[in-house]
């Protein structure tokens, strides 16, 4: 049995997964097995990878599938995987050639059920957006999964799916699979209900994993679909439910996690040249439960605060504000604050 099953969903990736593939070939940790999943790629995908791995030094098999999206792409790898723990590689995101050995071998200190690392945010010319994510308060503690929880969702951190290992039986004995036909927060939602059920999770401080922020990725789409994201989290606090997490975890899910998808959906849909999505935003903002979603949230930070105040009472300003209308970010920021002295009672 190999130590690792790393899992590749790649759709139309041509483009990028050759530097994916290498990450793994270079890897200082030689126990591992690949399983790539082609989401019914139309472009070169499936020539590159038979090229790139031909010679490759661990085992590797390609499946195939007509396009069912990446949650289908990794449910389809995990029926196949033989590893004792299993990791998600996206086709356009990379790792560092320490990944595996550092992951695993942090794993079997005090046999984790997940062990999570940071990650360096980057565009698609390889350029620093993000440093990494912090960890600040949970680097070398060893934590039951519903803490490490309770943490990043206080924190509001969200670790990506490529940056964490799973052991498999942890994912077997919980029935864990991703969400088919989610397109944003699927990974999200898999990683909390990983968590939930983890007996020990801990972190490492390195940022192991280059994590690339495409602008054609399903993530970063404004259709309608971006919703998708508050469909996941719904679900997360339905299921939280039905196992009977504690108030904490469902107060944070709830009173938390559930406004910011919504914010994140509605800013990433303001985005869009469509004109269409300003109607759907204010149709959105206009129901009654979204609204009080939206009014029992209460951010920590100034900026964020702003940020709900605007989209609740002024959404109309929101919308020019993520869609670029007003160019000008001195006025901008003069607009935004004068409309908002009010209700924030700023002077």
């Amino acid at each position: 049995m190999v130590k690792i099953s790393v899992i590749i969903p790649a759709y139309n990736v041509e483009n990028y997964i050759e530097k994916t593939l290498k990450s793994l070939t270079l890897q200082t940790f030689k126990d591992f097995e690949v399983i790539i999943v082609n989401d019914g790629s139309t472009d070169n995908t499936e020539n590159k990878i038979n090229s790139i791995l031909k010679n490759a030094d661990f085992p590797w098999k390609l499946l195939k599938q007509q396009n069912q999206g990446a949650s289908a792409a990794r449910n389809k790898g995990l029926s196949e995987v033989k590893g004792e723990y299993v990791s998600f590689l996206d086709g356009d995101d990379y790792y560092n050639v320490f990944f595996l050995e550092k992951m695993y071998n942090k794993a079997k200190e005090n046999d984790y059920d997940m062990v999570v690392c940071s990650y360096i945010l980057i565009s698609e010319n390889e350029k620093i957006i993000s440093k990494s994510l912090q960890l600040d308060d949970l680097l070398g503690k060893p934590l039951n999964g519903k803490d490490f929880l309770k943490i990043i969702l206080q924190k509001e951190i969200q670790p990506t799916i490529s940056s964490i290992i799973f052991k498999k039986k942890l994912l077997i004995d919980n029935n864990l699979i991703f969400t088919k036909k989610c397109t944003n927060g699927e990974d999200v939602e898999f990683s909390i209900k990983a968590l939930f059920h983890s007996r020990l999770v801990i972190s490492v401080p390195e940022p192991l994993v280059f994590y690339v922020k495409r602008k054609s990725s399903a993530s970063q789409e404004s259709t309608v679909r971006v919703f998708h994201f508050v469909g996941a989290m719904k679900r997360v606090l339905r299921y939280l439910e039905k196992n009977h997490a504690e108030d904490e975890l469902l107060f944070l899910i709830k009173h938390k996690r559930i406004p910011q998808a919504y914010i994140t959906s509605l800013a990433k849909i303001s985005k869009s040249k469509n004109p269409e999505n300003k109607k759907i935003l204010l149709k959105v903002i206009k129901n009654p439960k979204v609204k009080e979603t939206l009014l029992n949230y209460q951010p920590k930070s100034w900026k964020e605060k702003l940020k709900l105040k605007t989209l609740i009472y002024f959404p109309r300003l929101f919308y020019l504000v993520y869609n670029k209308r007003l160019n000008n970010l001195a006025l901008l920021q003069k607009v935004w604050v004068e409309k908002m002295k009010d209700k924030l009672m700023i002077k």
